[in-house]
This record gives C-alpha cells, structure tokens and sequence, in this order.
C-alpha cells in the first residue's frame, strides 16, 4: 500500500483525505509530493528470476503432393482424423526390424522352484467389472492348477480398493 502512495504522491495526484494526507507526510518512508526523489524501505532483497524465453514453435513441413480427396472426421476429445486420398509417397519404406534375439532358459534350482511356489501361495490377483455399484463380476485362477473362478458380487468391489 505504501509503494501505491508514493507512486501517487510523486505523480502529483492525490486522492487522500487531509488528515491522512498529514500523517503521510510525517512518515519518512513515504515521500513528499513536492520532493523529485522517492524514499522507500524493502526491508529483504528482491530476488528477480531470470527470463528464459518459450522455444520457438516447430515448423512442420510437408512435401508438396497431389490431393484427390479428402475426408475429415470427428474423433474423441474434440480431435479430428483427416483421410486424404492422393499420390503415393517417394520416401523410402519403414526397415522391418530385426529379428528377436532368443537366448536359452536355463533349468531353474530347487530352491527358486521353492520360492515361486511360495510366492503363488502368498499372491492372489484378482481381476473385477463393476457393472453397477450394486453389481461386480470378480475373477481370479488358481495360483497352482490355473483353473478360473468367478463370483458375483451385490456391492461395488471398487469400494475395497486402496
């Protein structure tokens, strides 16, 4: 409030009334309206970030080709896919990658057979559809044989998560 003061009070406008016009002008932080130089207290130093100016935008060029048709059609989130139907392109065709490198399993150990074994006993993952918040479909196997179970639920199974 008081730098509004003394930005006021320099330019020459006042808008105070007299009794607070008199205090003012006994503060010795706020300037006189008829002194040129301005007094004012900051009582920390200001730190002024350093401006780095936004990249400018990409500029995408597109080679100049011959147009015969073109569609274009809503897709979701407001976005449009647009078909177009014209010459085919002259860059060269997409390499096929190279073929996966197979590398040998090697037999496991009795004791990380072991542990596996006891990690299945210990781990259930379940899989849920919540059709309605008063019906859930919930699915889960057998950690050993690998045989599918469900159950219906008459509540929402989402209300269990974390």
């Amino acid at each position: 409030m008081k730098n509004a003061l003394v930005i006021f009070s320099s330019l020459g406008i006042s808008f105070l009334p007299t009794p607070l016009k008199a205090q003012l002008s006994a503060n010795p932080d706020v300037a006189d309206a008829k002194s040129s130089t301005a007094r004012t207290f900051i009582p920390h130093a200001l730190v002024v970030p350093v401006f780095t100016p936004p990249a400018p935008p990409v500029e995408k060029t597109v080679p100049a080709m011959r147009v015969d048709s073109a569609i274009t059609l809503p897709a979701k989130n407001s976005r449009t896919l647009t078909i177009i139907r014209g010459e085919a392109s002259t860059r060269p065709d997409i390499p096929t990658p190279p073929a996966p490198v197979l590398r040998e399993r090697r037999p496991l150990t009795a004791e990380e057979l072991a542990r596996l074994a006891d990690r299945r006993r210990h781990t259930l993952q379940l899989g849920a559809t919540i059709f309605d918040p008063r019906l859930s479909v919930v699915r889960w196997q057998h950690p050993d044989t690998g045989e599918s179970y469900e159950a219906i639920c008459g509540f929402d199974i989402g209300l269990l998560g974390g």
